[in-house]
């Protein structure tokens, strides 16, 4: 019978109610909250938002980073029968102000003085009626959307007009003590049909799109997790992922069914720090932590030639291991030893950063490259990577620790049902598909037998692993007729730690060519060993004969591994990263292959403007 996300809430509460539910870091210590508190803490304020007018089915937004705070008030919302519109605290405000007139949001959590300034410069609101915040100063970490570095709450305009949470909670408890039953018969009158929460996914093109997710929609994805066997009530994981991705706001939700303790990372800045202080059971991130990590530990290892052969070799060890782990072969006596051995010392660091606990790392929002896969289980640490999407809720497919092949993103999960289309499209059903888009100009990508166009192209292997290999209107075709998958090429070309985006192009074109923007981290070290190019900007060494060197010795590597009409025949250095500003990448880190061509108009028409 489906559920409600209430109905697994209230189910853990009194089930473990005295247990750790929530776990952040004030005043340099870690302070917990267990699954009694949070329900309370949620409780106040679902009866604080009924203070303030809000009704059943009205929408809220929160616009904040990953924190204890996002998610009381995600399952207040819930408590009081409304829907949660979340929003990327990087938004900018001409996006913010478009979703909040779309869906007509009624009151809205920010973060602090800076994203008030936000909403205030949104343009016209006019069914927004309150704006609650959470901190009354902002000290950033990197500059704002105005370039500020601190904003206070005295320095804006009509300070009376907004409300701190802390006053939302006060509220809360008055109405309480008035009426104890009042969040109680909200609660009881939501059904599993009533909407969640809509969550706007950007496409390739820009054109924002409000996924509904209805109550049963996330309640039936935690059914069929936990057929998997996967996690319990022992488990710690680490949370940094913005809670605006459906990947984040599943992890939570199976939190809630699991009875998984949620540990909030302080920020990107000191996840490493986080990770040594809470030794996770698991940590669920995106491939870019992944590989930054991976980059880090390997520049570090051949800071002495010597070492730095050893650890080669351990790696080779390593990945002769996993592919047997893989195929299900047996390991030989004297290669389990040596790689036991030499792995203990070689790859140290990396299991005192992720500590003894950890039982395996998740990784979703985007494609995992295979190499990092490949060095992190050579190195004794499983990366499991599913597939999703926003559509349907989250994870379609799955590996497992006991079922995974590196390149693939697993098998189907229990009652998703998925097939290949004759032209490669990934069609899916299951009971987690999204009600539709949120709005009636919004057509549905349902069809009337209940399958999902995922718009993925993929197949799956002999063992029923599934491979996505590309977005099906990003597909390229050129001139000569070859089909073209754009981001295997892409994934290729970013498994340079040098490289930090890259776009590919040959749409009617006679051939294919890249744009690739450079990583600032990696290419700063890099320039370290190359005294010459110590004062240079960005911008300089993009142009400099020796980084064009570097990069195109990784693009004749890269083509080594294509078919000849799939390999790169000319390429670019840009002097900046693609900007999420400048519409060329999704808020969640993935290009728009259109918008870039068009802001780099000339630099790719000039690939052939000559025969190559």
């Amino acid at each position: 019978m489906p559920e409600t996300l209430l109905d697994l809430f209230e189910r853990r509460v009194n089930s473990s109610g005295a247990r750790a539910a929530l776990r952040r870091k004030i005043g340099g210590q870690w302070e917990q909250q267990s699954w009694r508190e949070w329900w309370d803490q949620s409780e106040r304020i679902a009866a604080g938002l009924g203070a303030l007018g809000i009704e059943a089915g009205d929408r809220v937004a929160i616009l904040a980073t990953t924190r204890i705070e996002w998610v009381w008030m995600d399952m207040a919302v819930a408590m009081a029968g409304a829907v949660v519109v979340p929003l990327y605290p990087a938004s900018l405000p001409d996006h913010c102000g478009d979703v909040l007139r779309q869906c007509g949001v009624r009151l809205i959590l920010v973060e602090d003085p800076s994203q008030i300034d936000k909403v205030c410069s949104a343009g016209k609101l006019p069914e927004l009626d309150h704006i609650v915040y959470i901190e009354i100063d902002a000290v950033l970490e990197s500059p704002d959307w105005k370039g500020r570095m601190r904003v206070r709450f005295d320095d804006l305009d009509r300070r009376d007009a907004f409300v701190s949470l802390e006053q939302l909670c006060d509220m809360g408890r008055r109405a309480l003590t008035e009426d104890s039953q009042c969040v109680l018969r909200r609660r009881r009158a939501v059904a599993p049909d009533d909407l969640a929460s809509i969550v706007f996914t950007a496409g390739s093109e820009g054109q924002a799109r409000g996924v509904m997710l209805t109550h049963a929609n996330f309640a039936r994805q935690v059914a069929a997790l936990g057929q998997l066997e996967l996690f319990s009530d022992d488990d710690v994981h680490l949370l940094s992922l913005p809670l605006a991705h459906v990947f984040a706001r599943m992890i939570v939700t199976a939190s809630i069914g699991f009875g998984i303790e949620t540990v909030f990372a302080e920020s990107m800045n000191r996840l490493l720090e986080n990770l040594r202080e809470v030794e996770p059971t698991f940590m669920a991130s995106v491939p870019r932590v992944f590989e930054k990590l991976m980059m880090g530990f390997v520049e570090r290892a051949h800071e002495q030639p010597f070492r730095g052969r050893l650890f080669d070799l351990a790696l080779e060890i390593g990945r002769t291991v996993s592919r047997s782990q893989q195929g299900g072969e047996p390991i030989g006596k004297f290669v389990r030893w040596e790689h036991g051995l030499i792995s203990r010392w070689m790859f140290k660091e990396i299991h005192t950063l992720f500590g003894p606990r950890l039982r395996f790392l998740i990784s979703g929002g985007a494609a995992l490259p295979a190499h990092t896969a490949e060095f992190f289980h050579a190195a004794g640490v499983l990366i499991l990577e599913g597939y999703g999407q926003t559509e349907t809720t989250g994870a379609l497919t799955f590996n497992l620790p006991d079922a995974f092949r590196i390149g693939t993103v697993g098998r189907p999960l229990p009652a998703v049902d998925v097939t290949i289309a004759e032209d490669g499209e990934v069609l899916v059903r299951t009971p987690t598909v999204m009600r539709g888009y949120f709005g009636a100009d919004q057509a549905s990508p349902v069809d009337a037998e209940g399958w999902l166009k995922t718009g993925d192209v993929g197949y799956f292997d002999r063992d029923g692993y599934l491979l996505i290999t590309d977005r099906k209107k990003d597909v390229i075709v050129t001139s000569m007729g070859k089909v073209v998958a754009p981001r295997h090429v892409e994934a290729l070309l970013e498994g340079s730690a040098f490289i930090r985006h890259a776009a590919i192009f040959g749409e009617r074109r006679a051939f294919v060519s890249a744009l690739v923007t450079l990583d600032e981290e990696a290419i700063v070290a890099w320039v370290k060993d190359h005294e010459a190019l110590a004062d240079k900007s960005m911008a300089q060494l993009s142009e400099h004969p020796r980084v064009h060197q570097l990069i195109e010795a990784h693009v004749q590597a890269v083509n080594r591994k294509l078919a000849s009409f799939e390999t790169i025949k000319k390429f670019a250095i840009l002097e900046r990263d693609f900007r999420a500003s400048e519409g060329e990448l999704t808020e969640s880190g993935k290009i728009r292959r259109k918008a870039i061509a068009e802001n780099f108009g000339d630099i790719v028409d000039s690939f052939y403007a000559d025969p190559y």
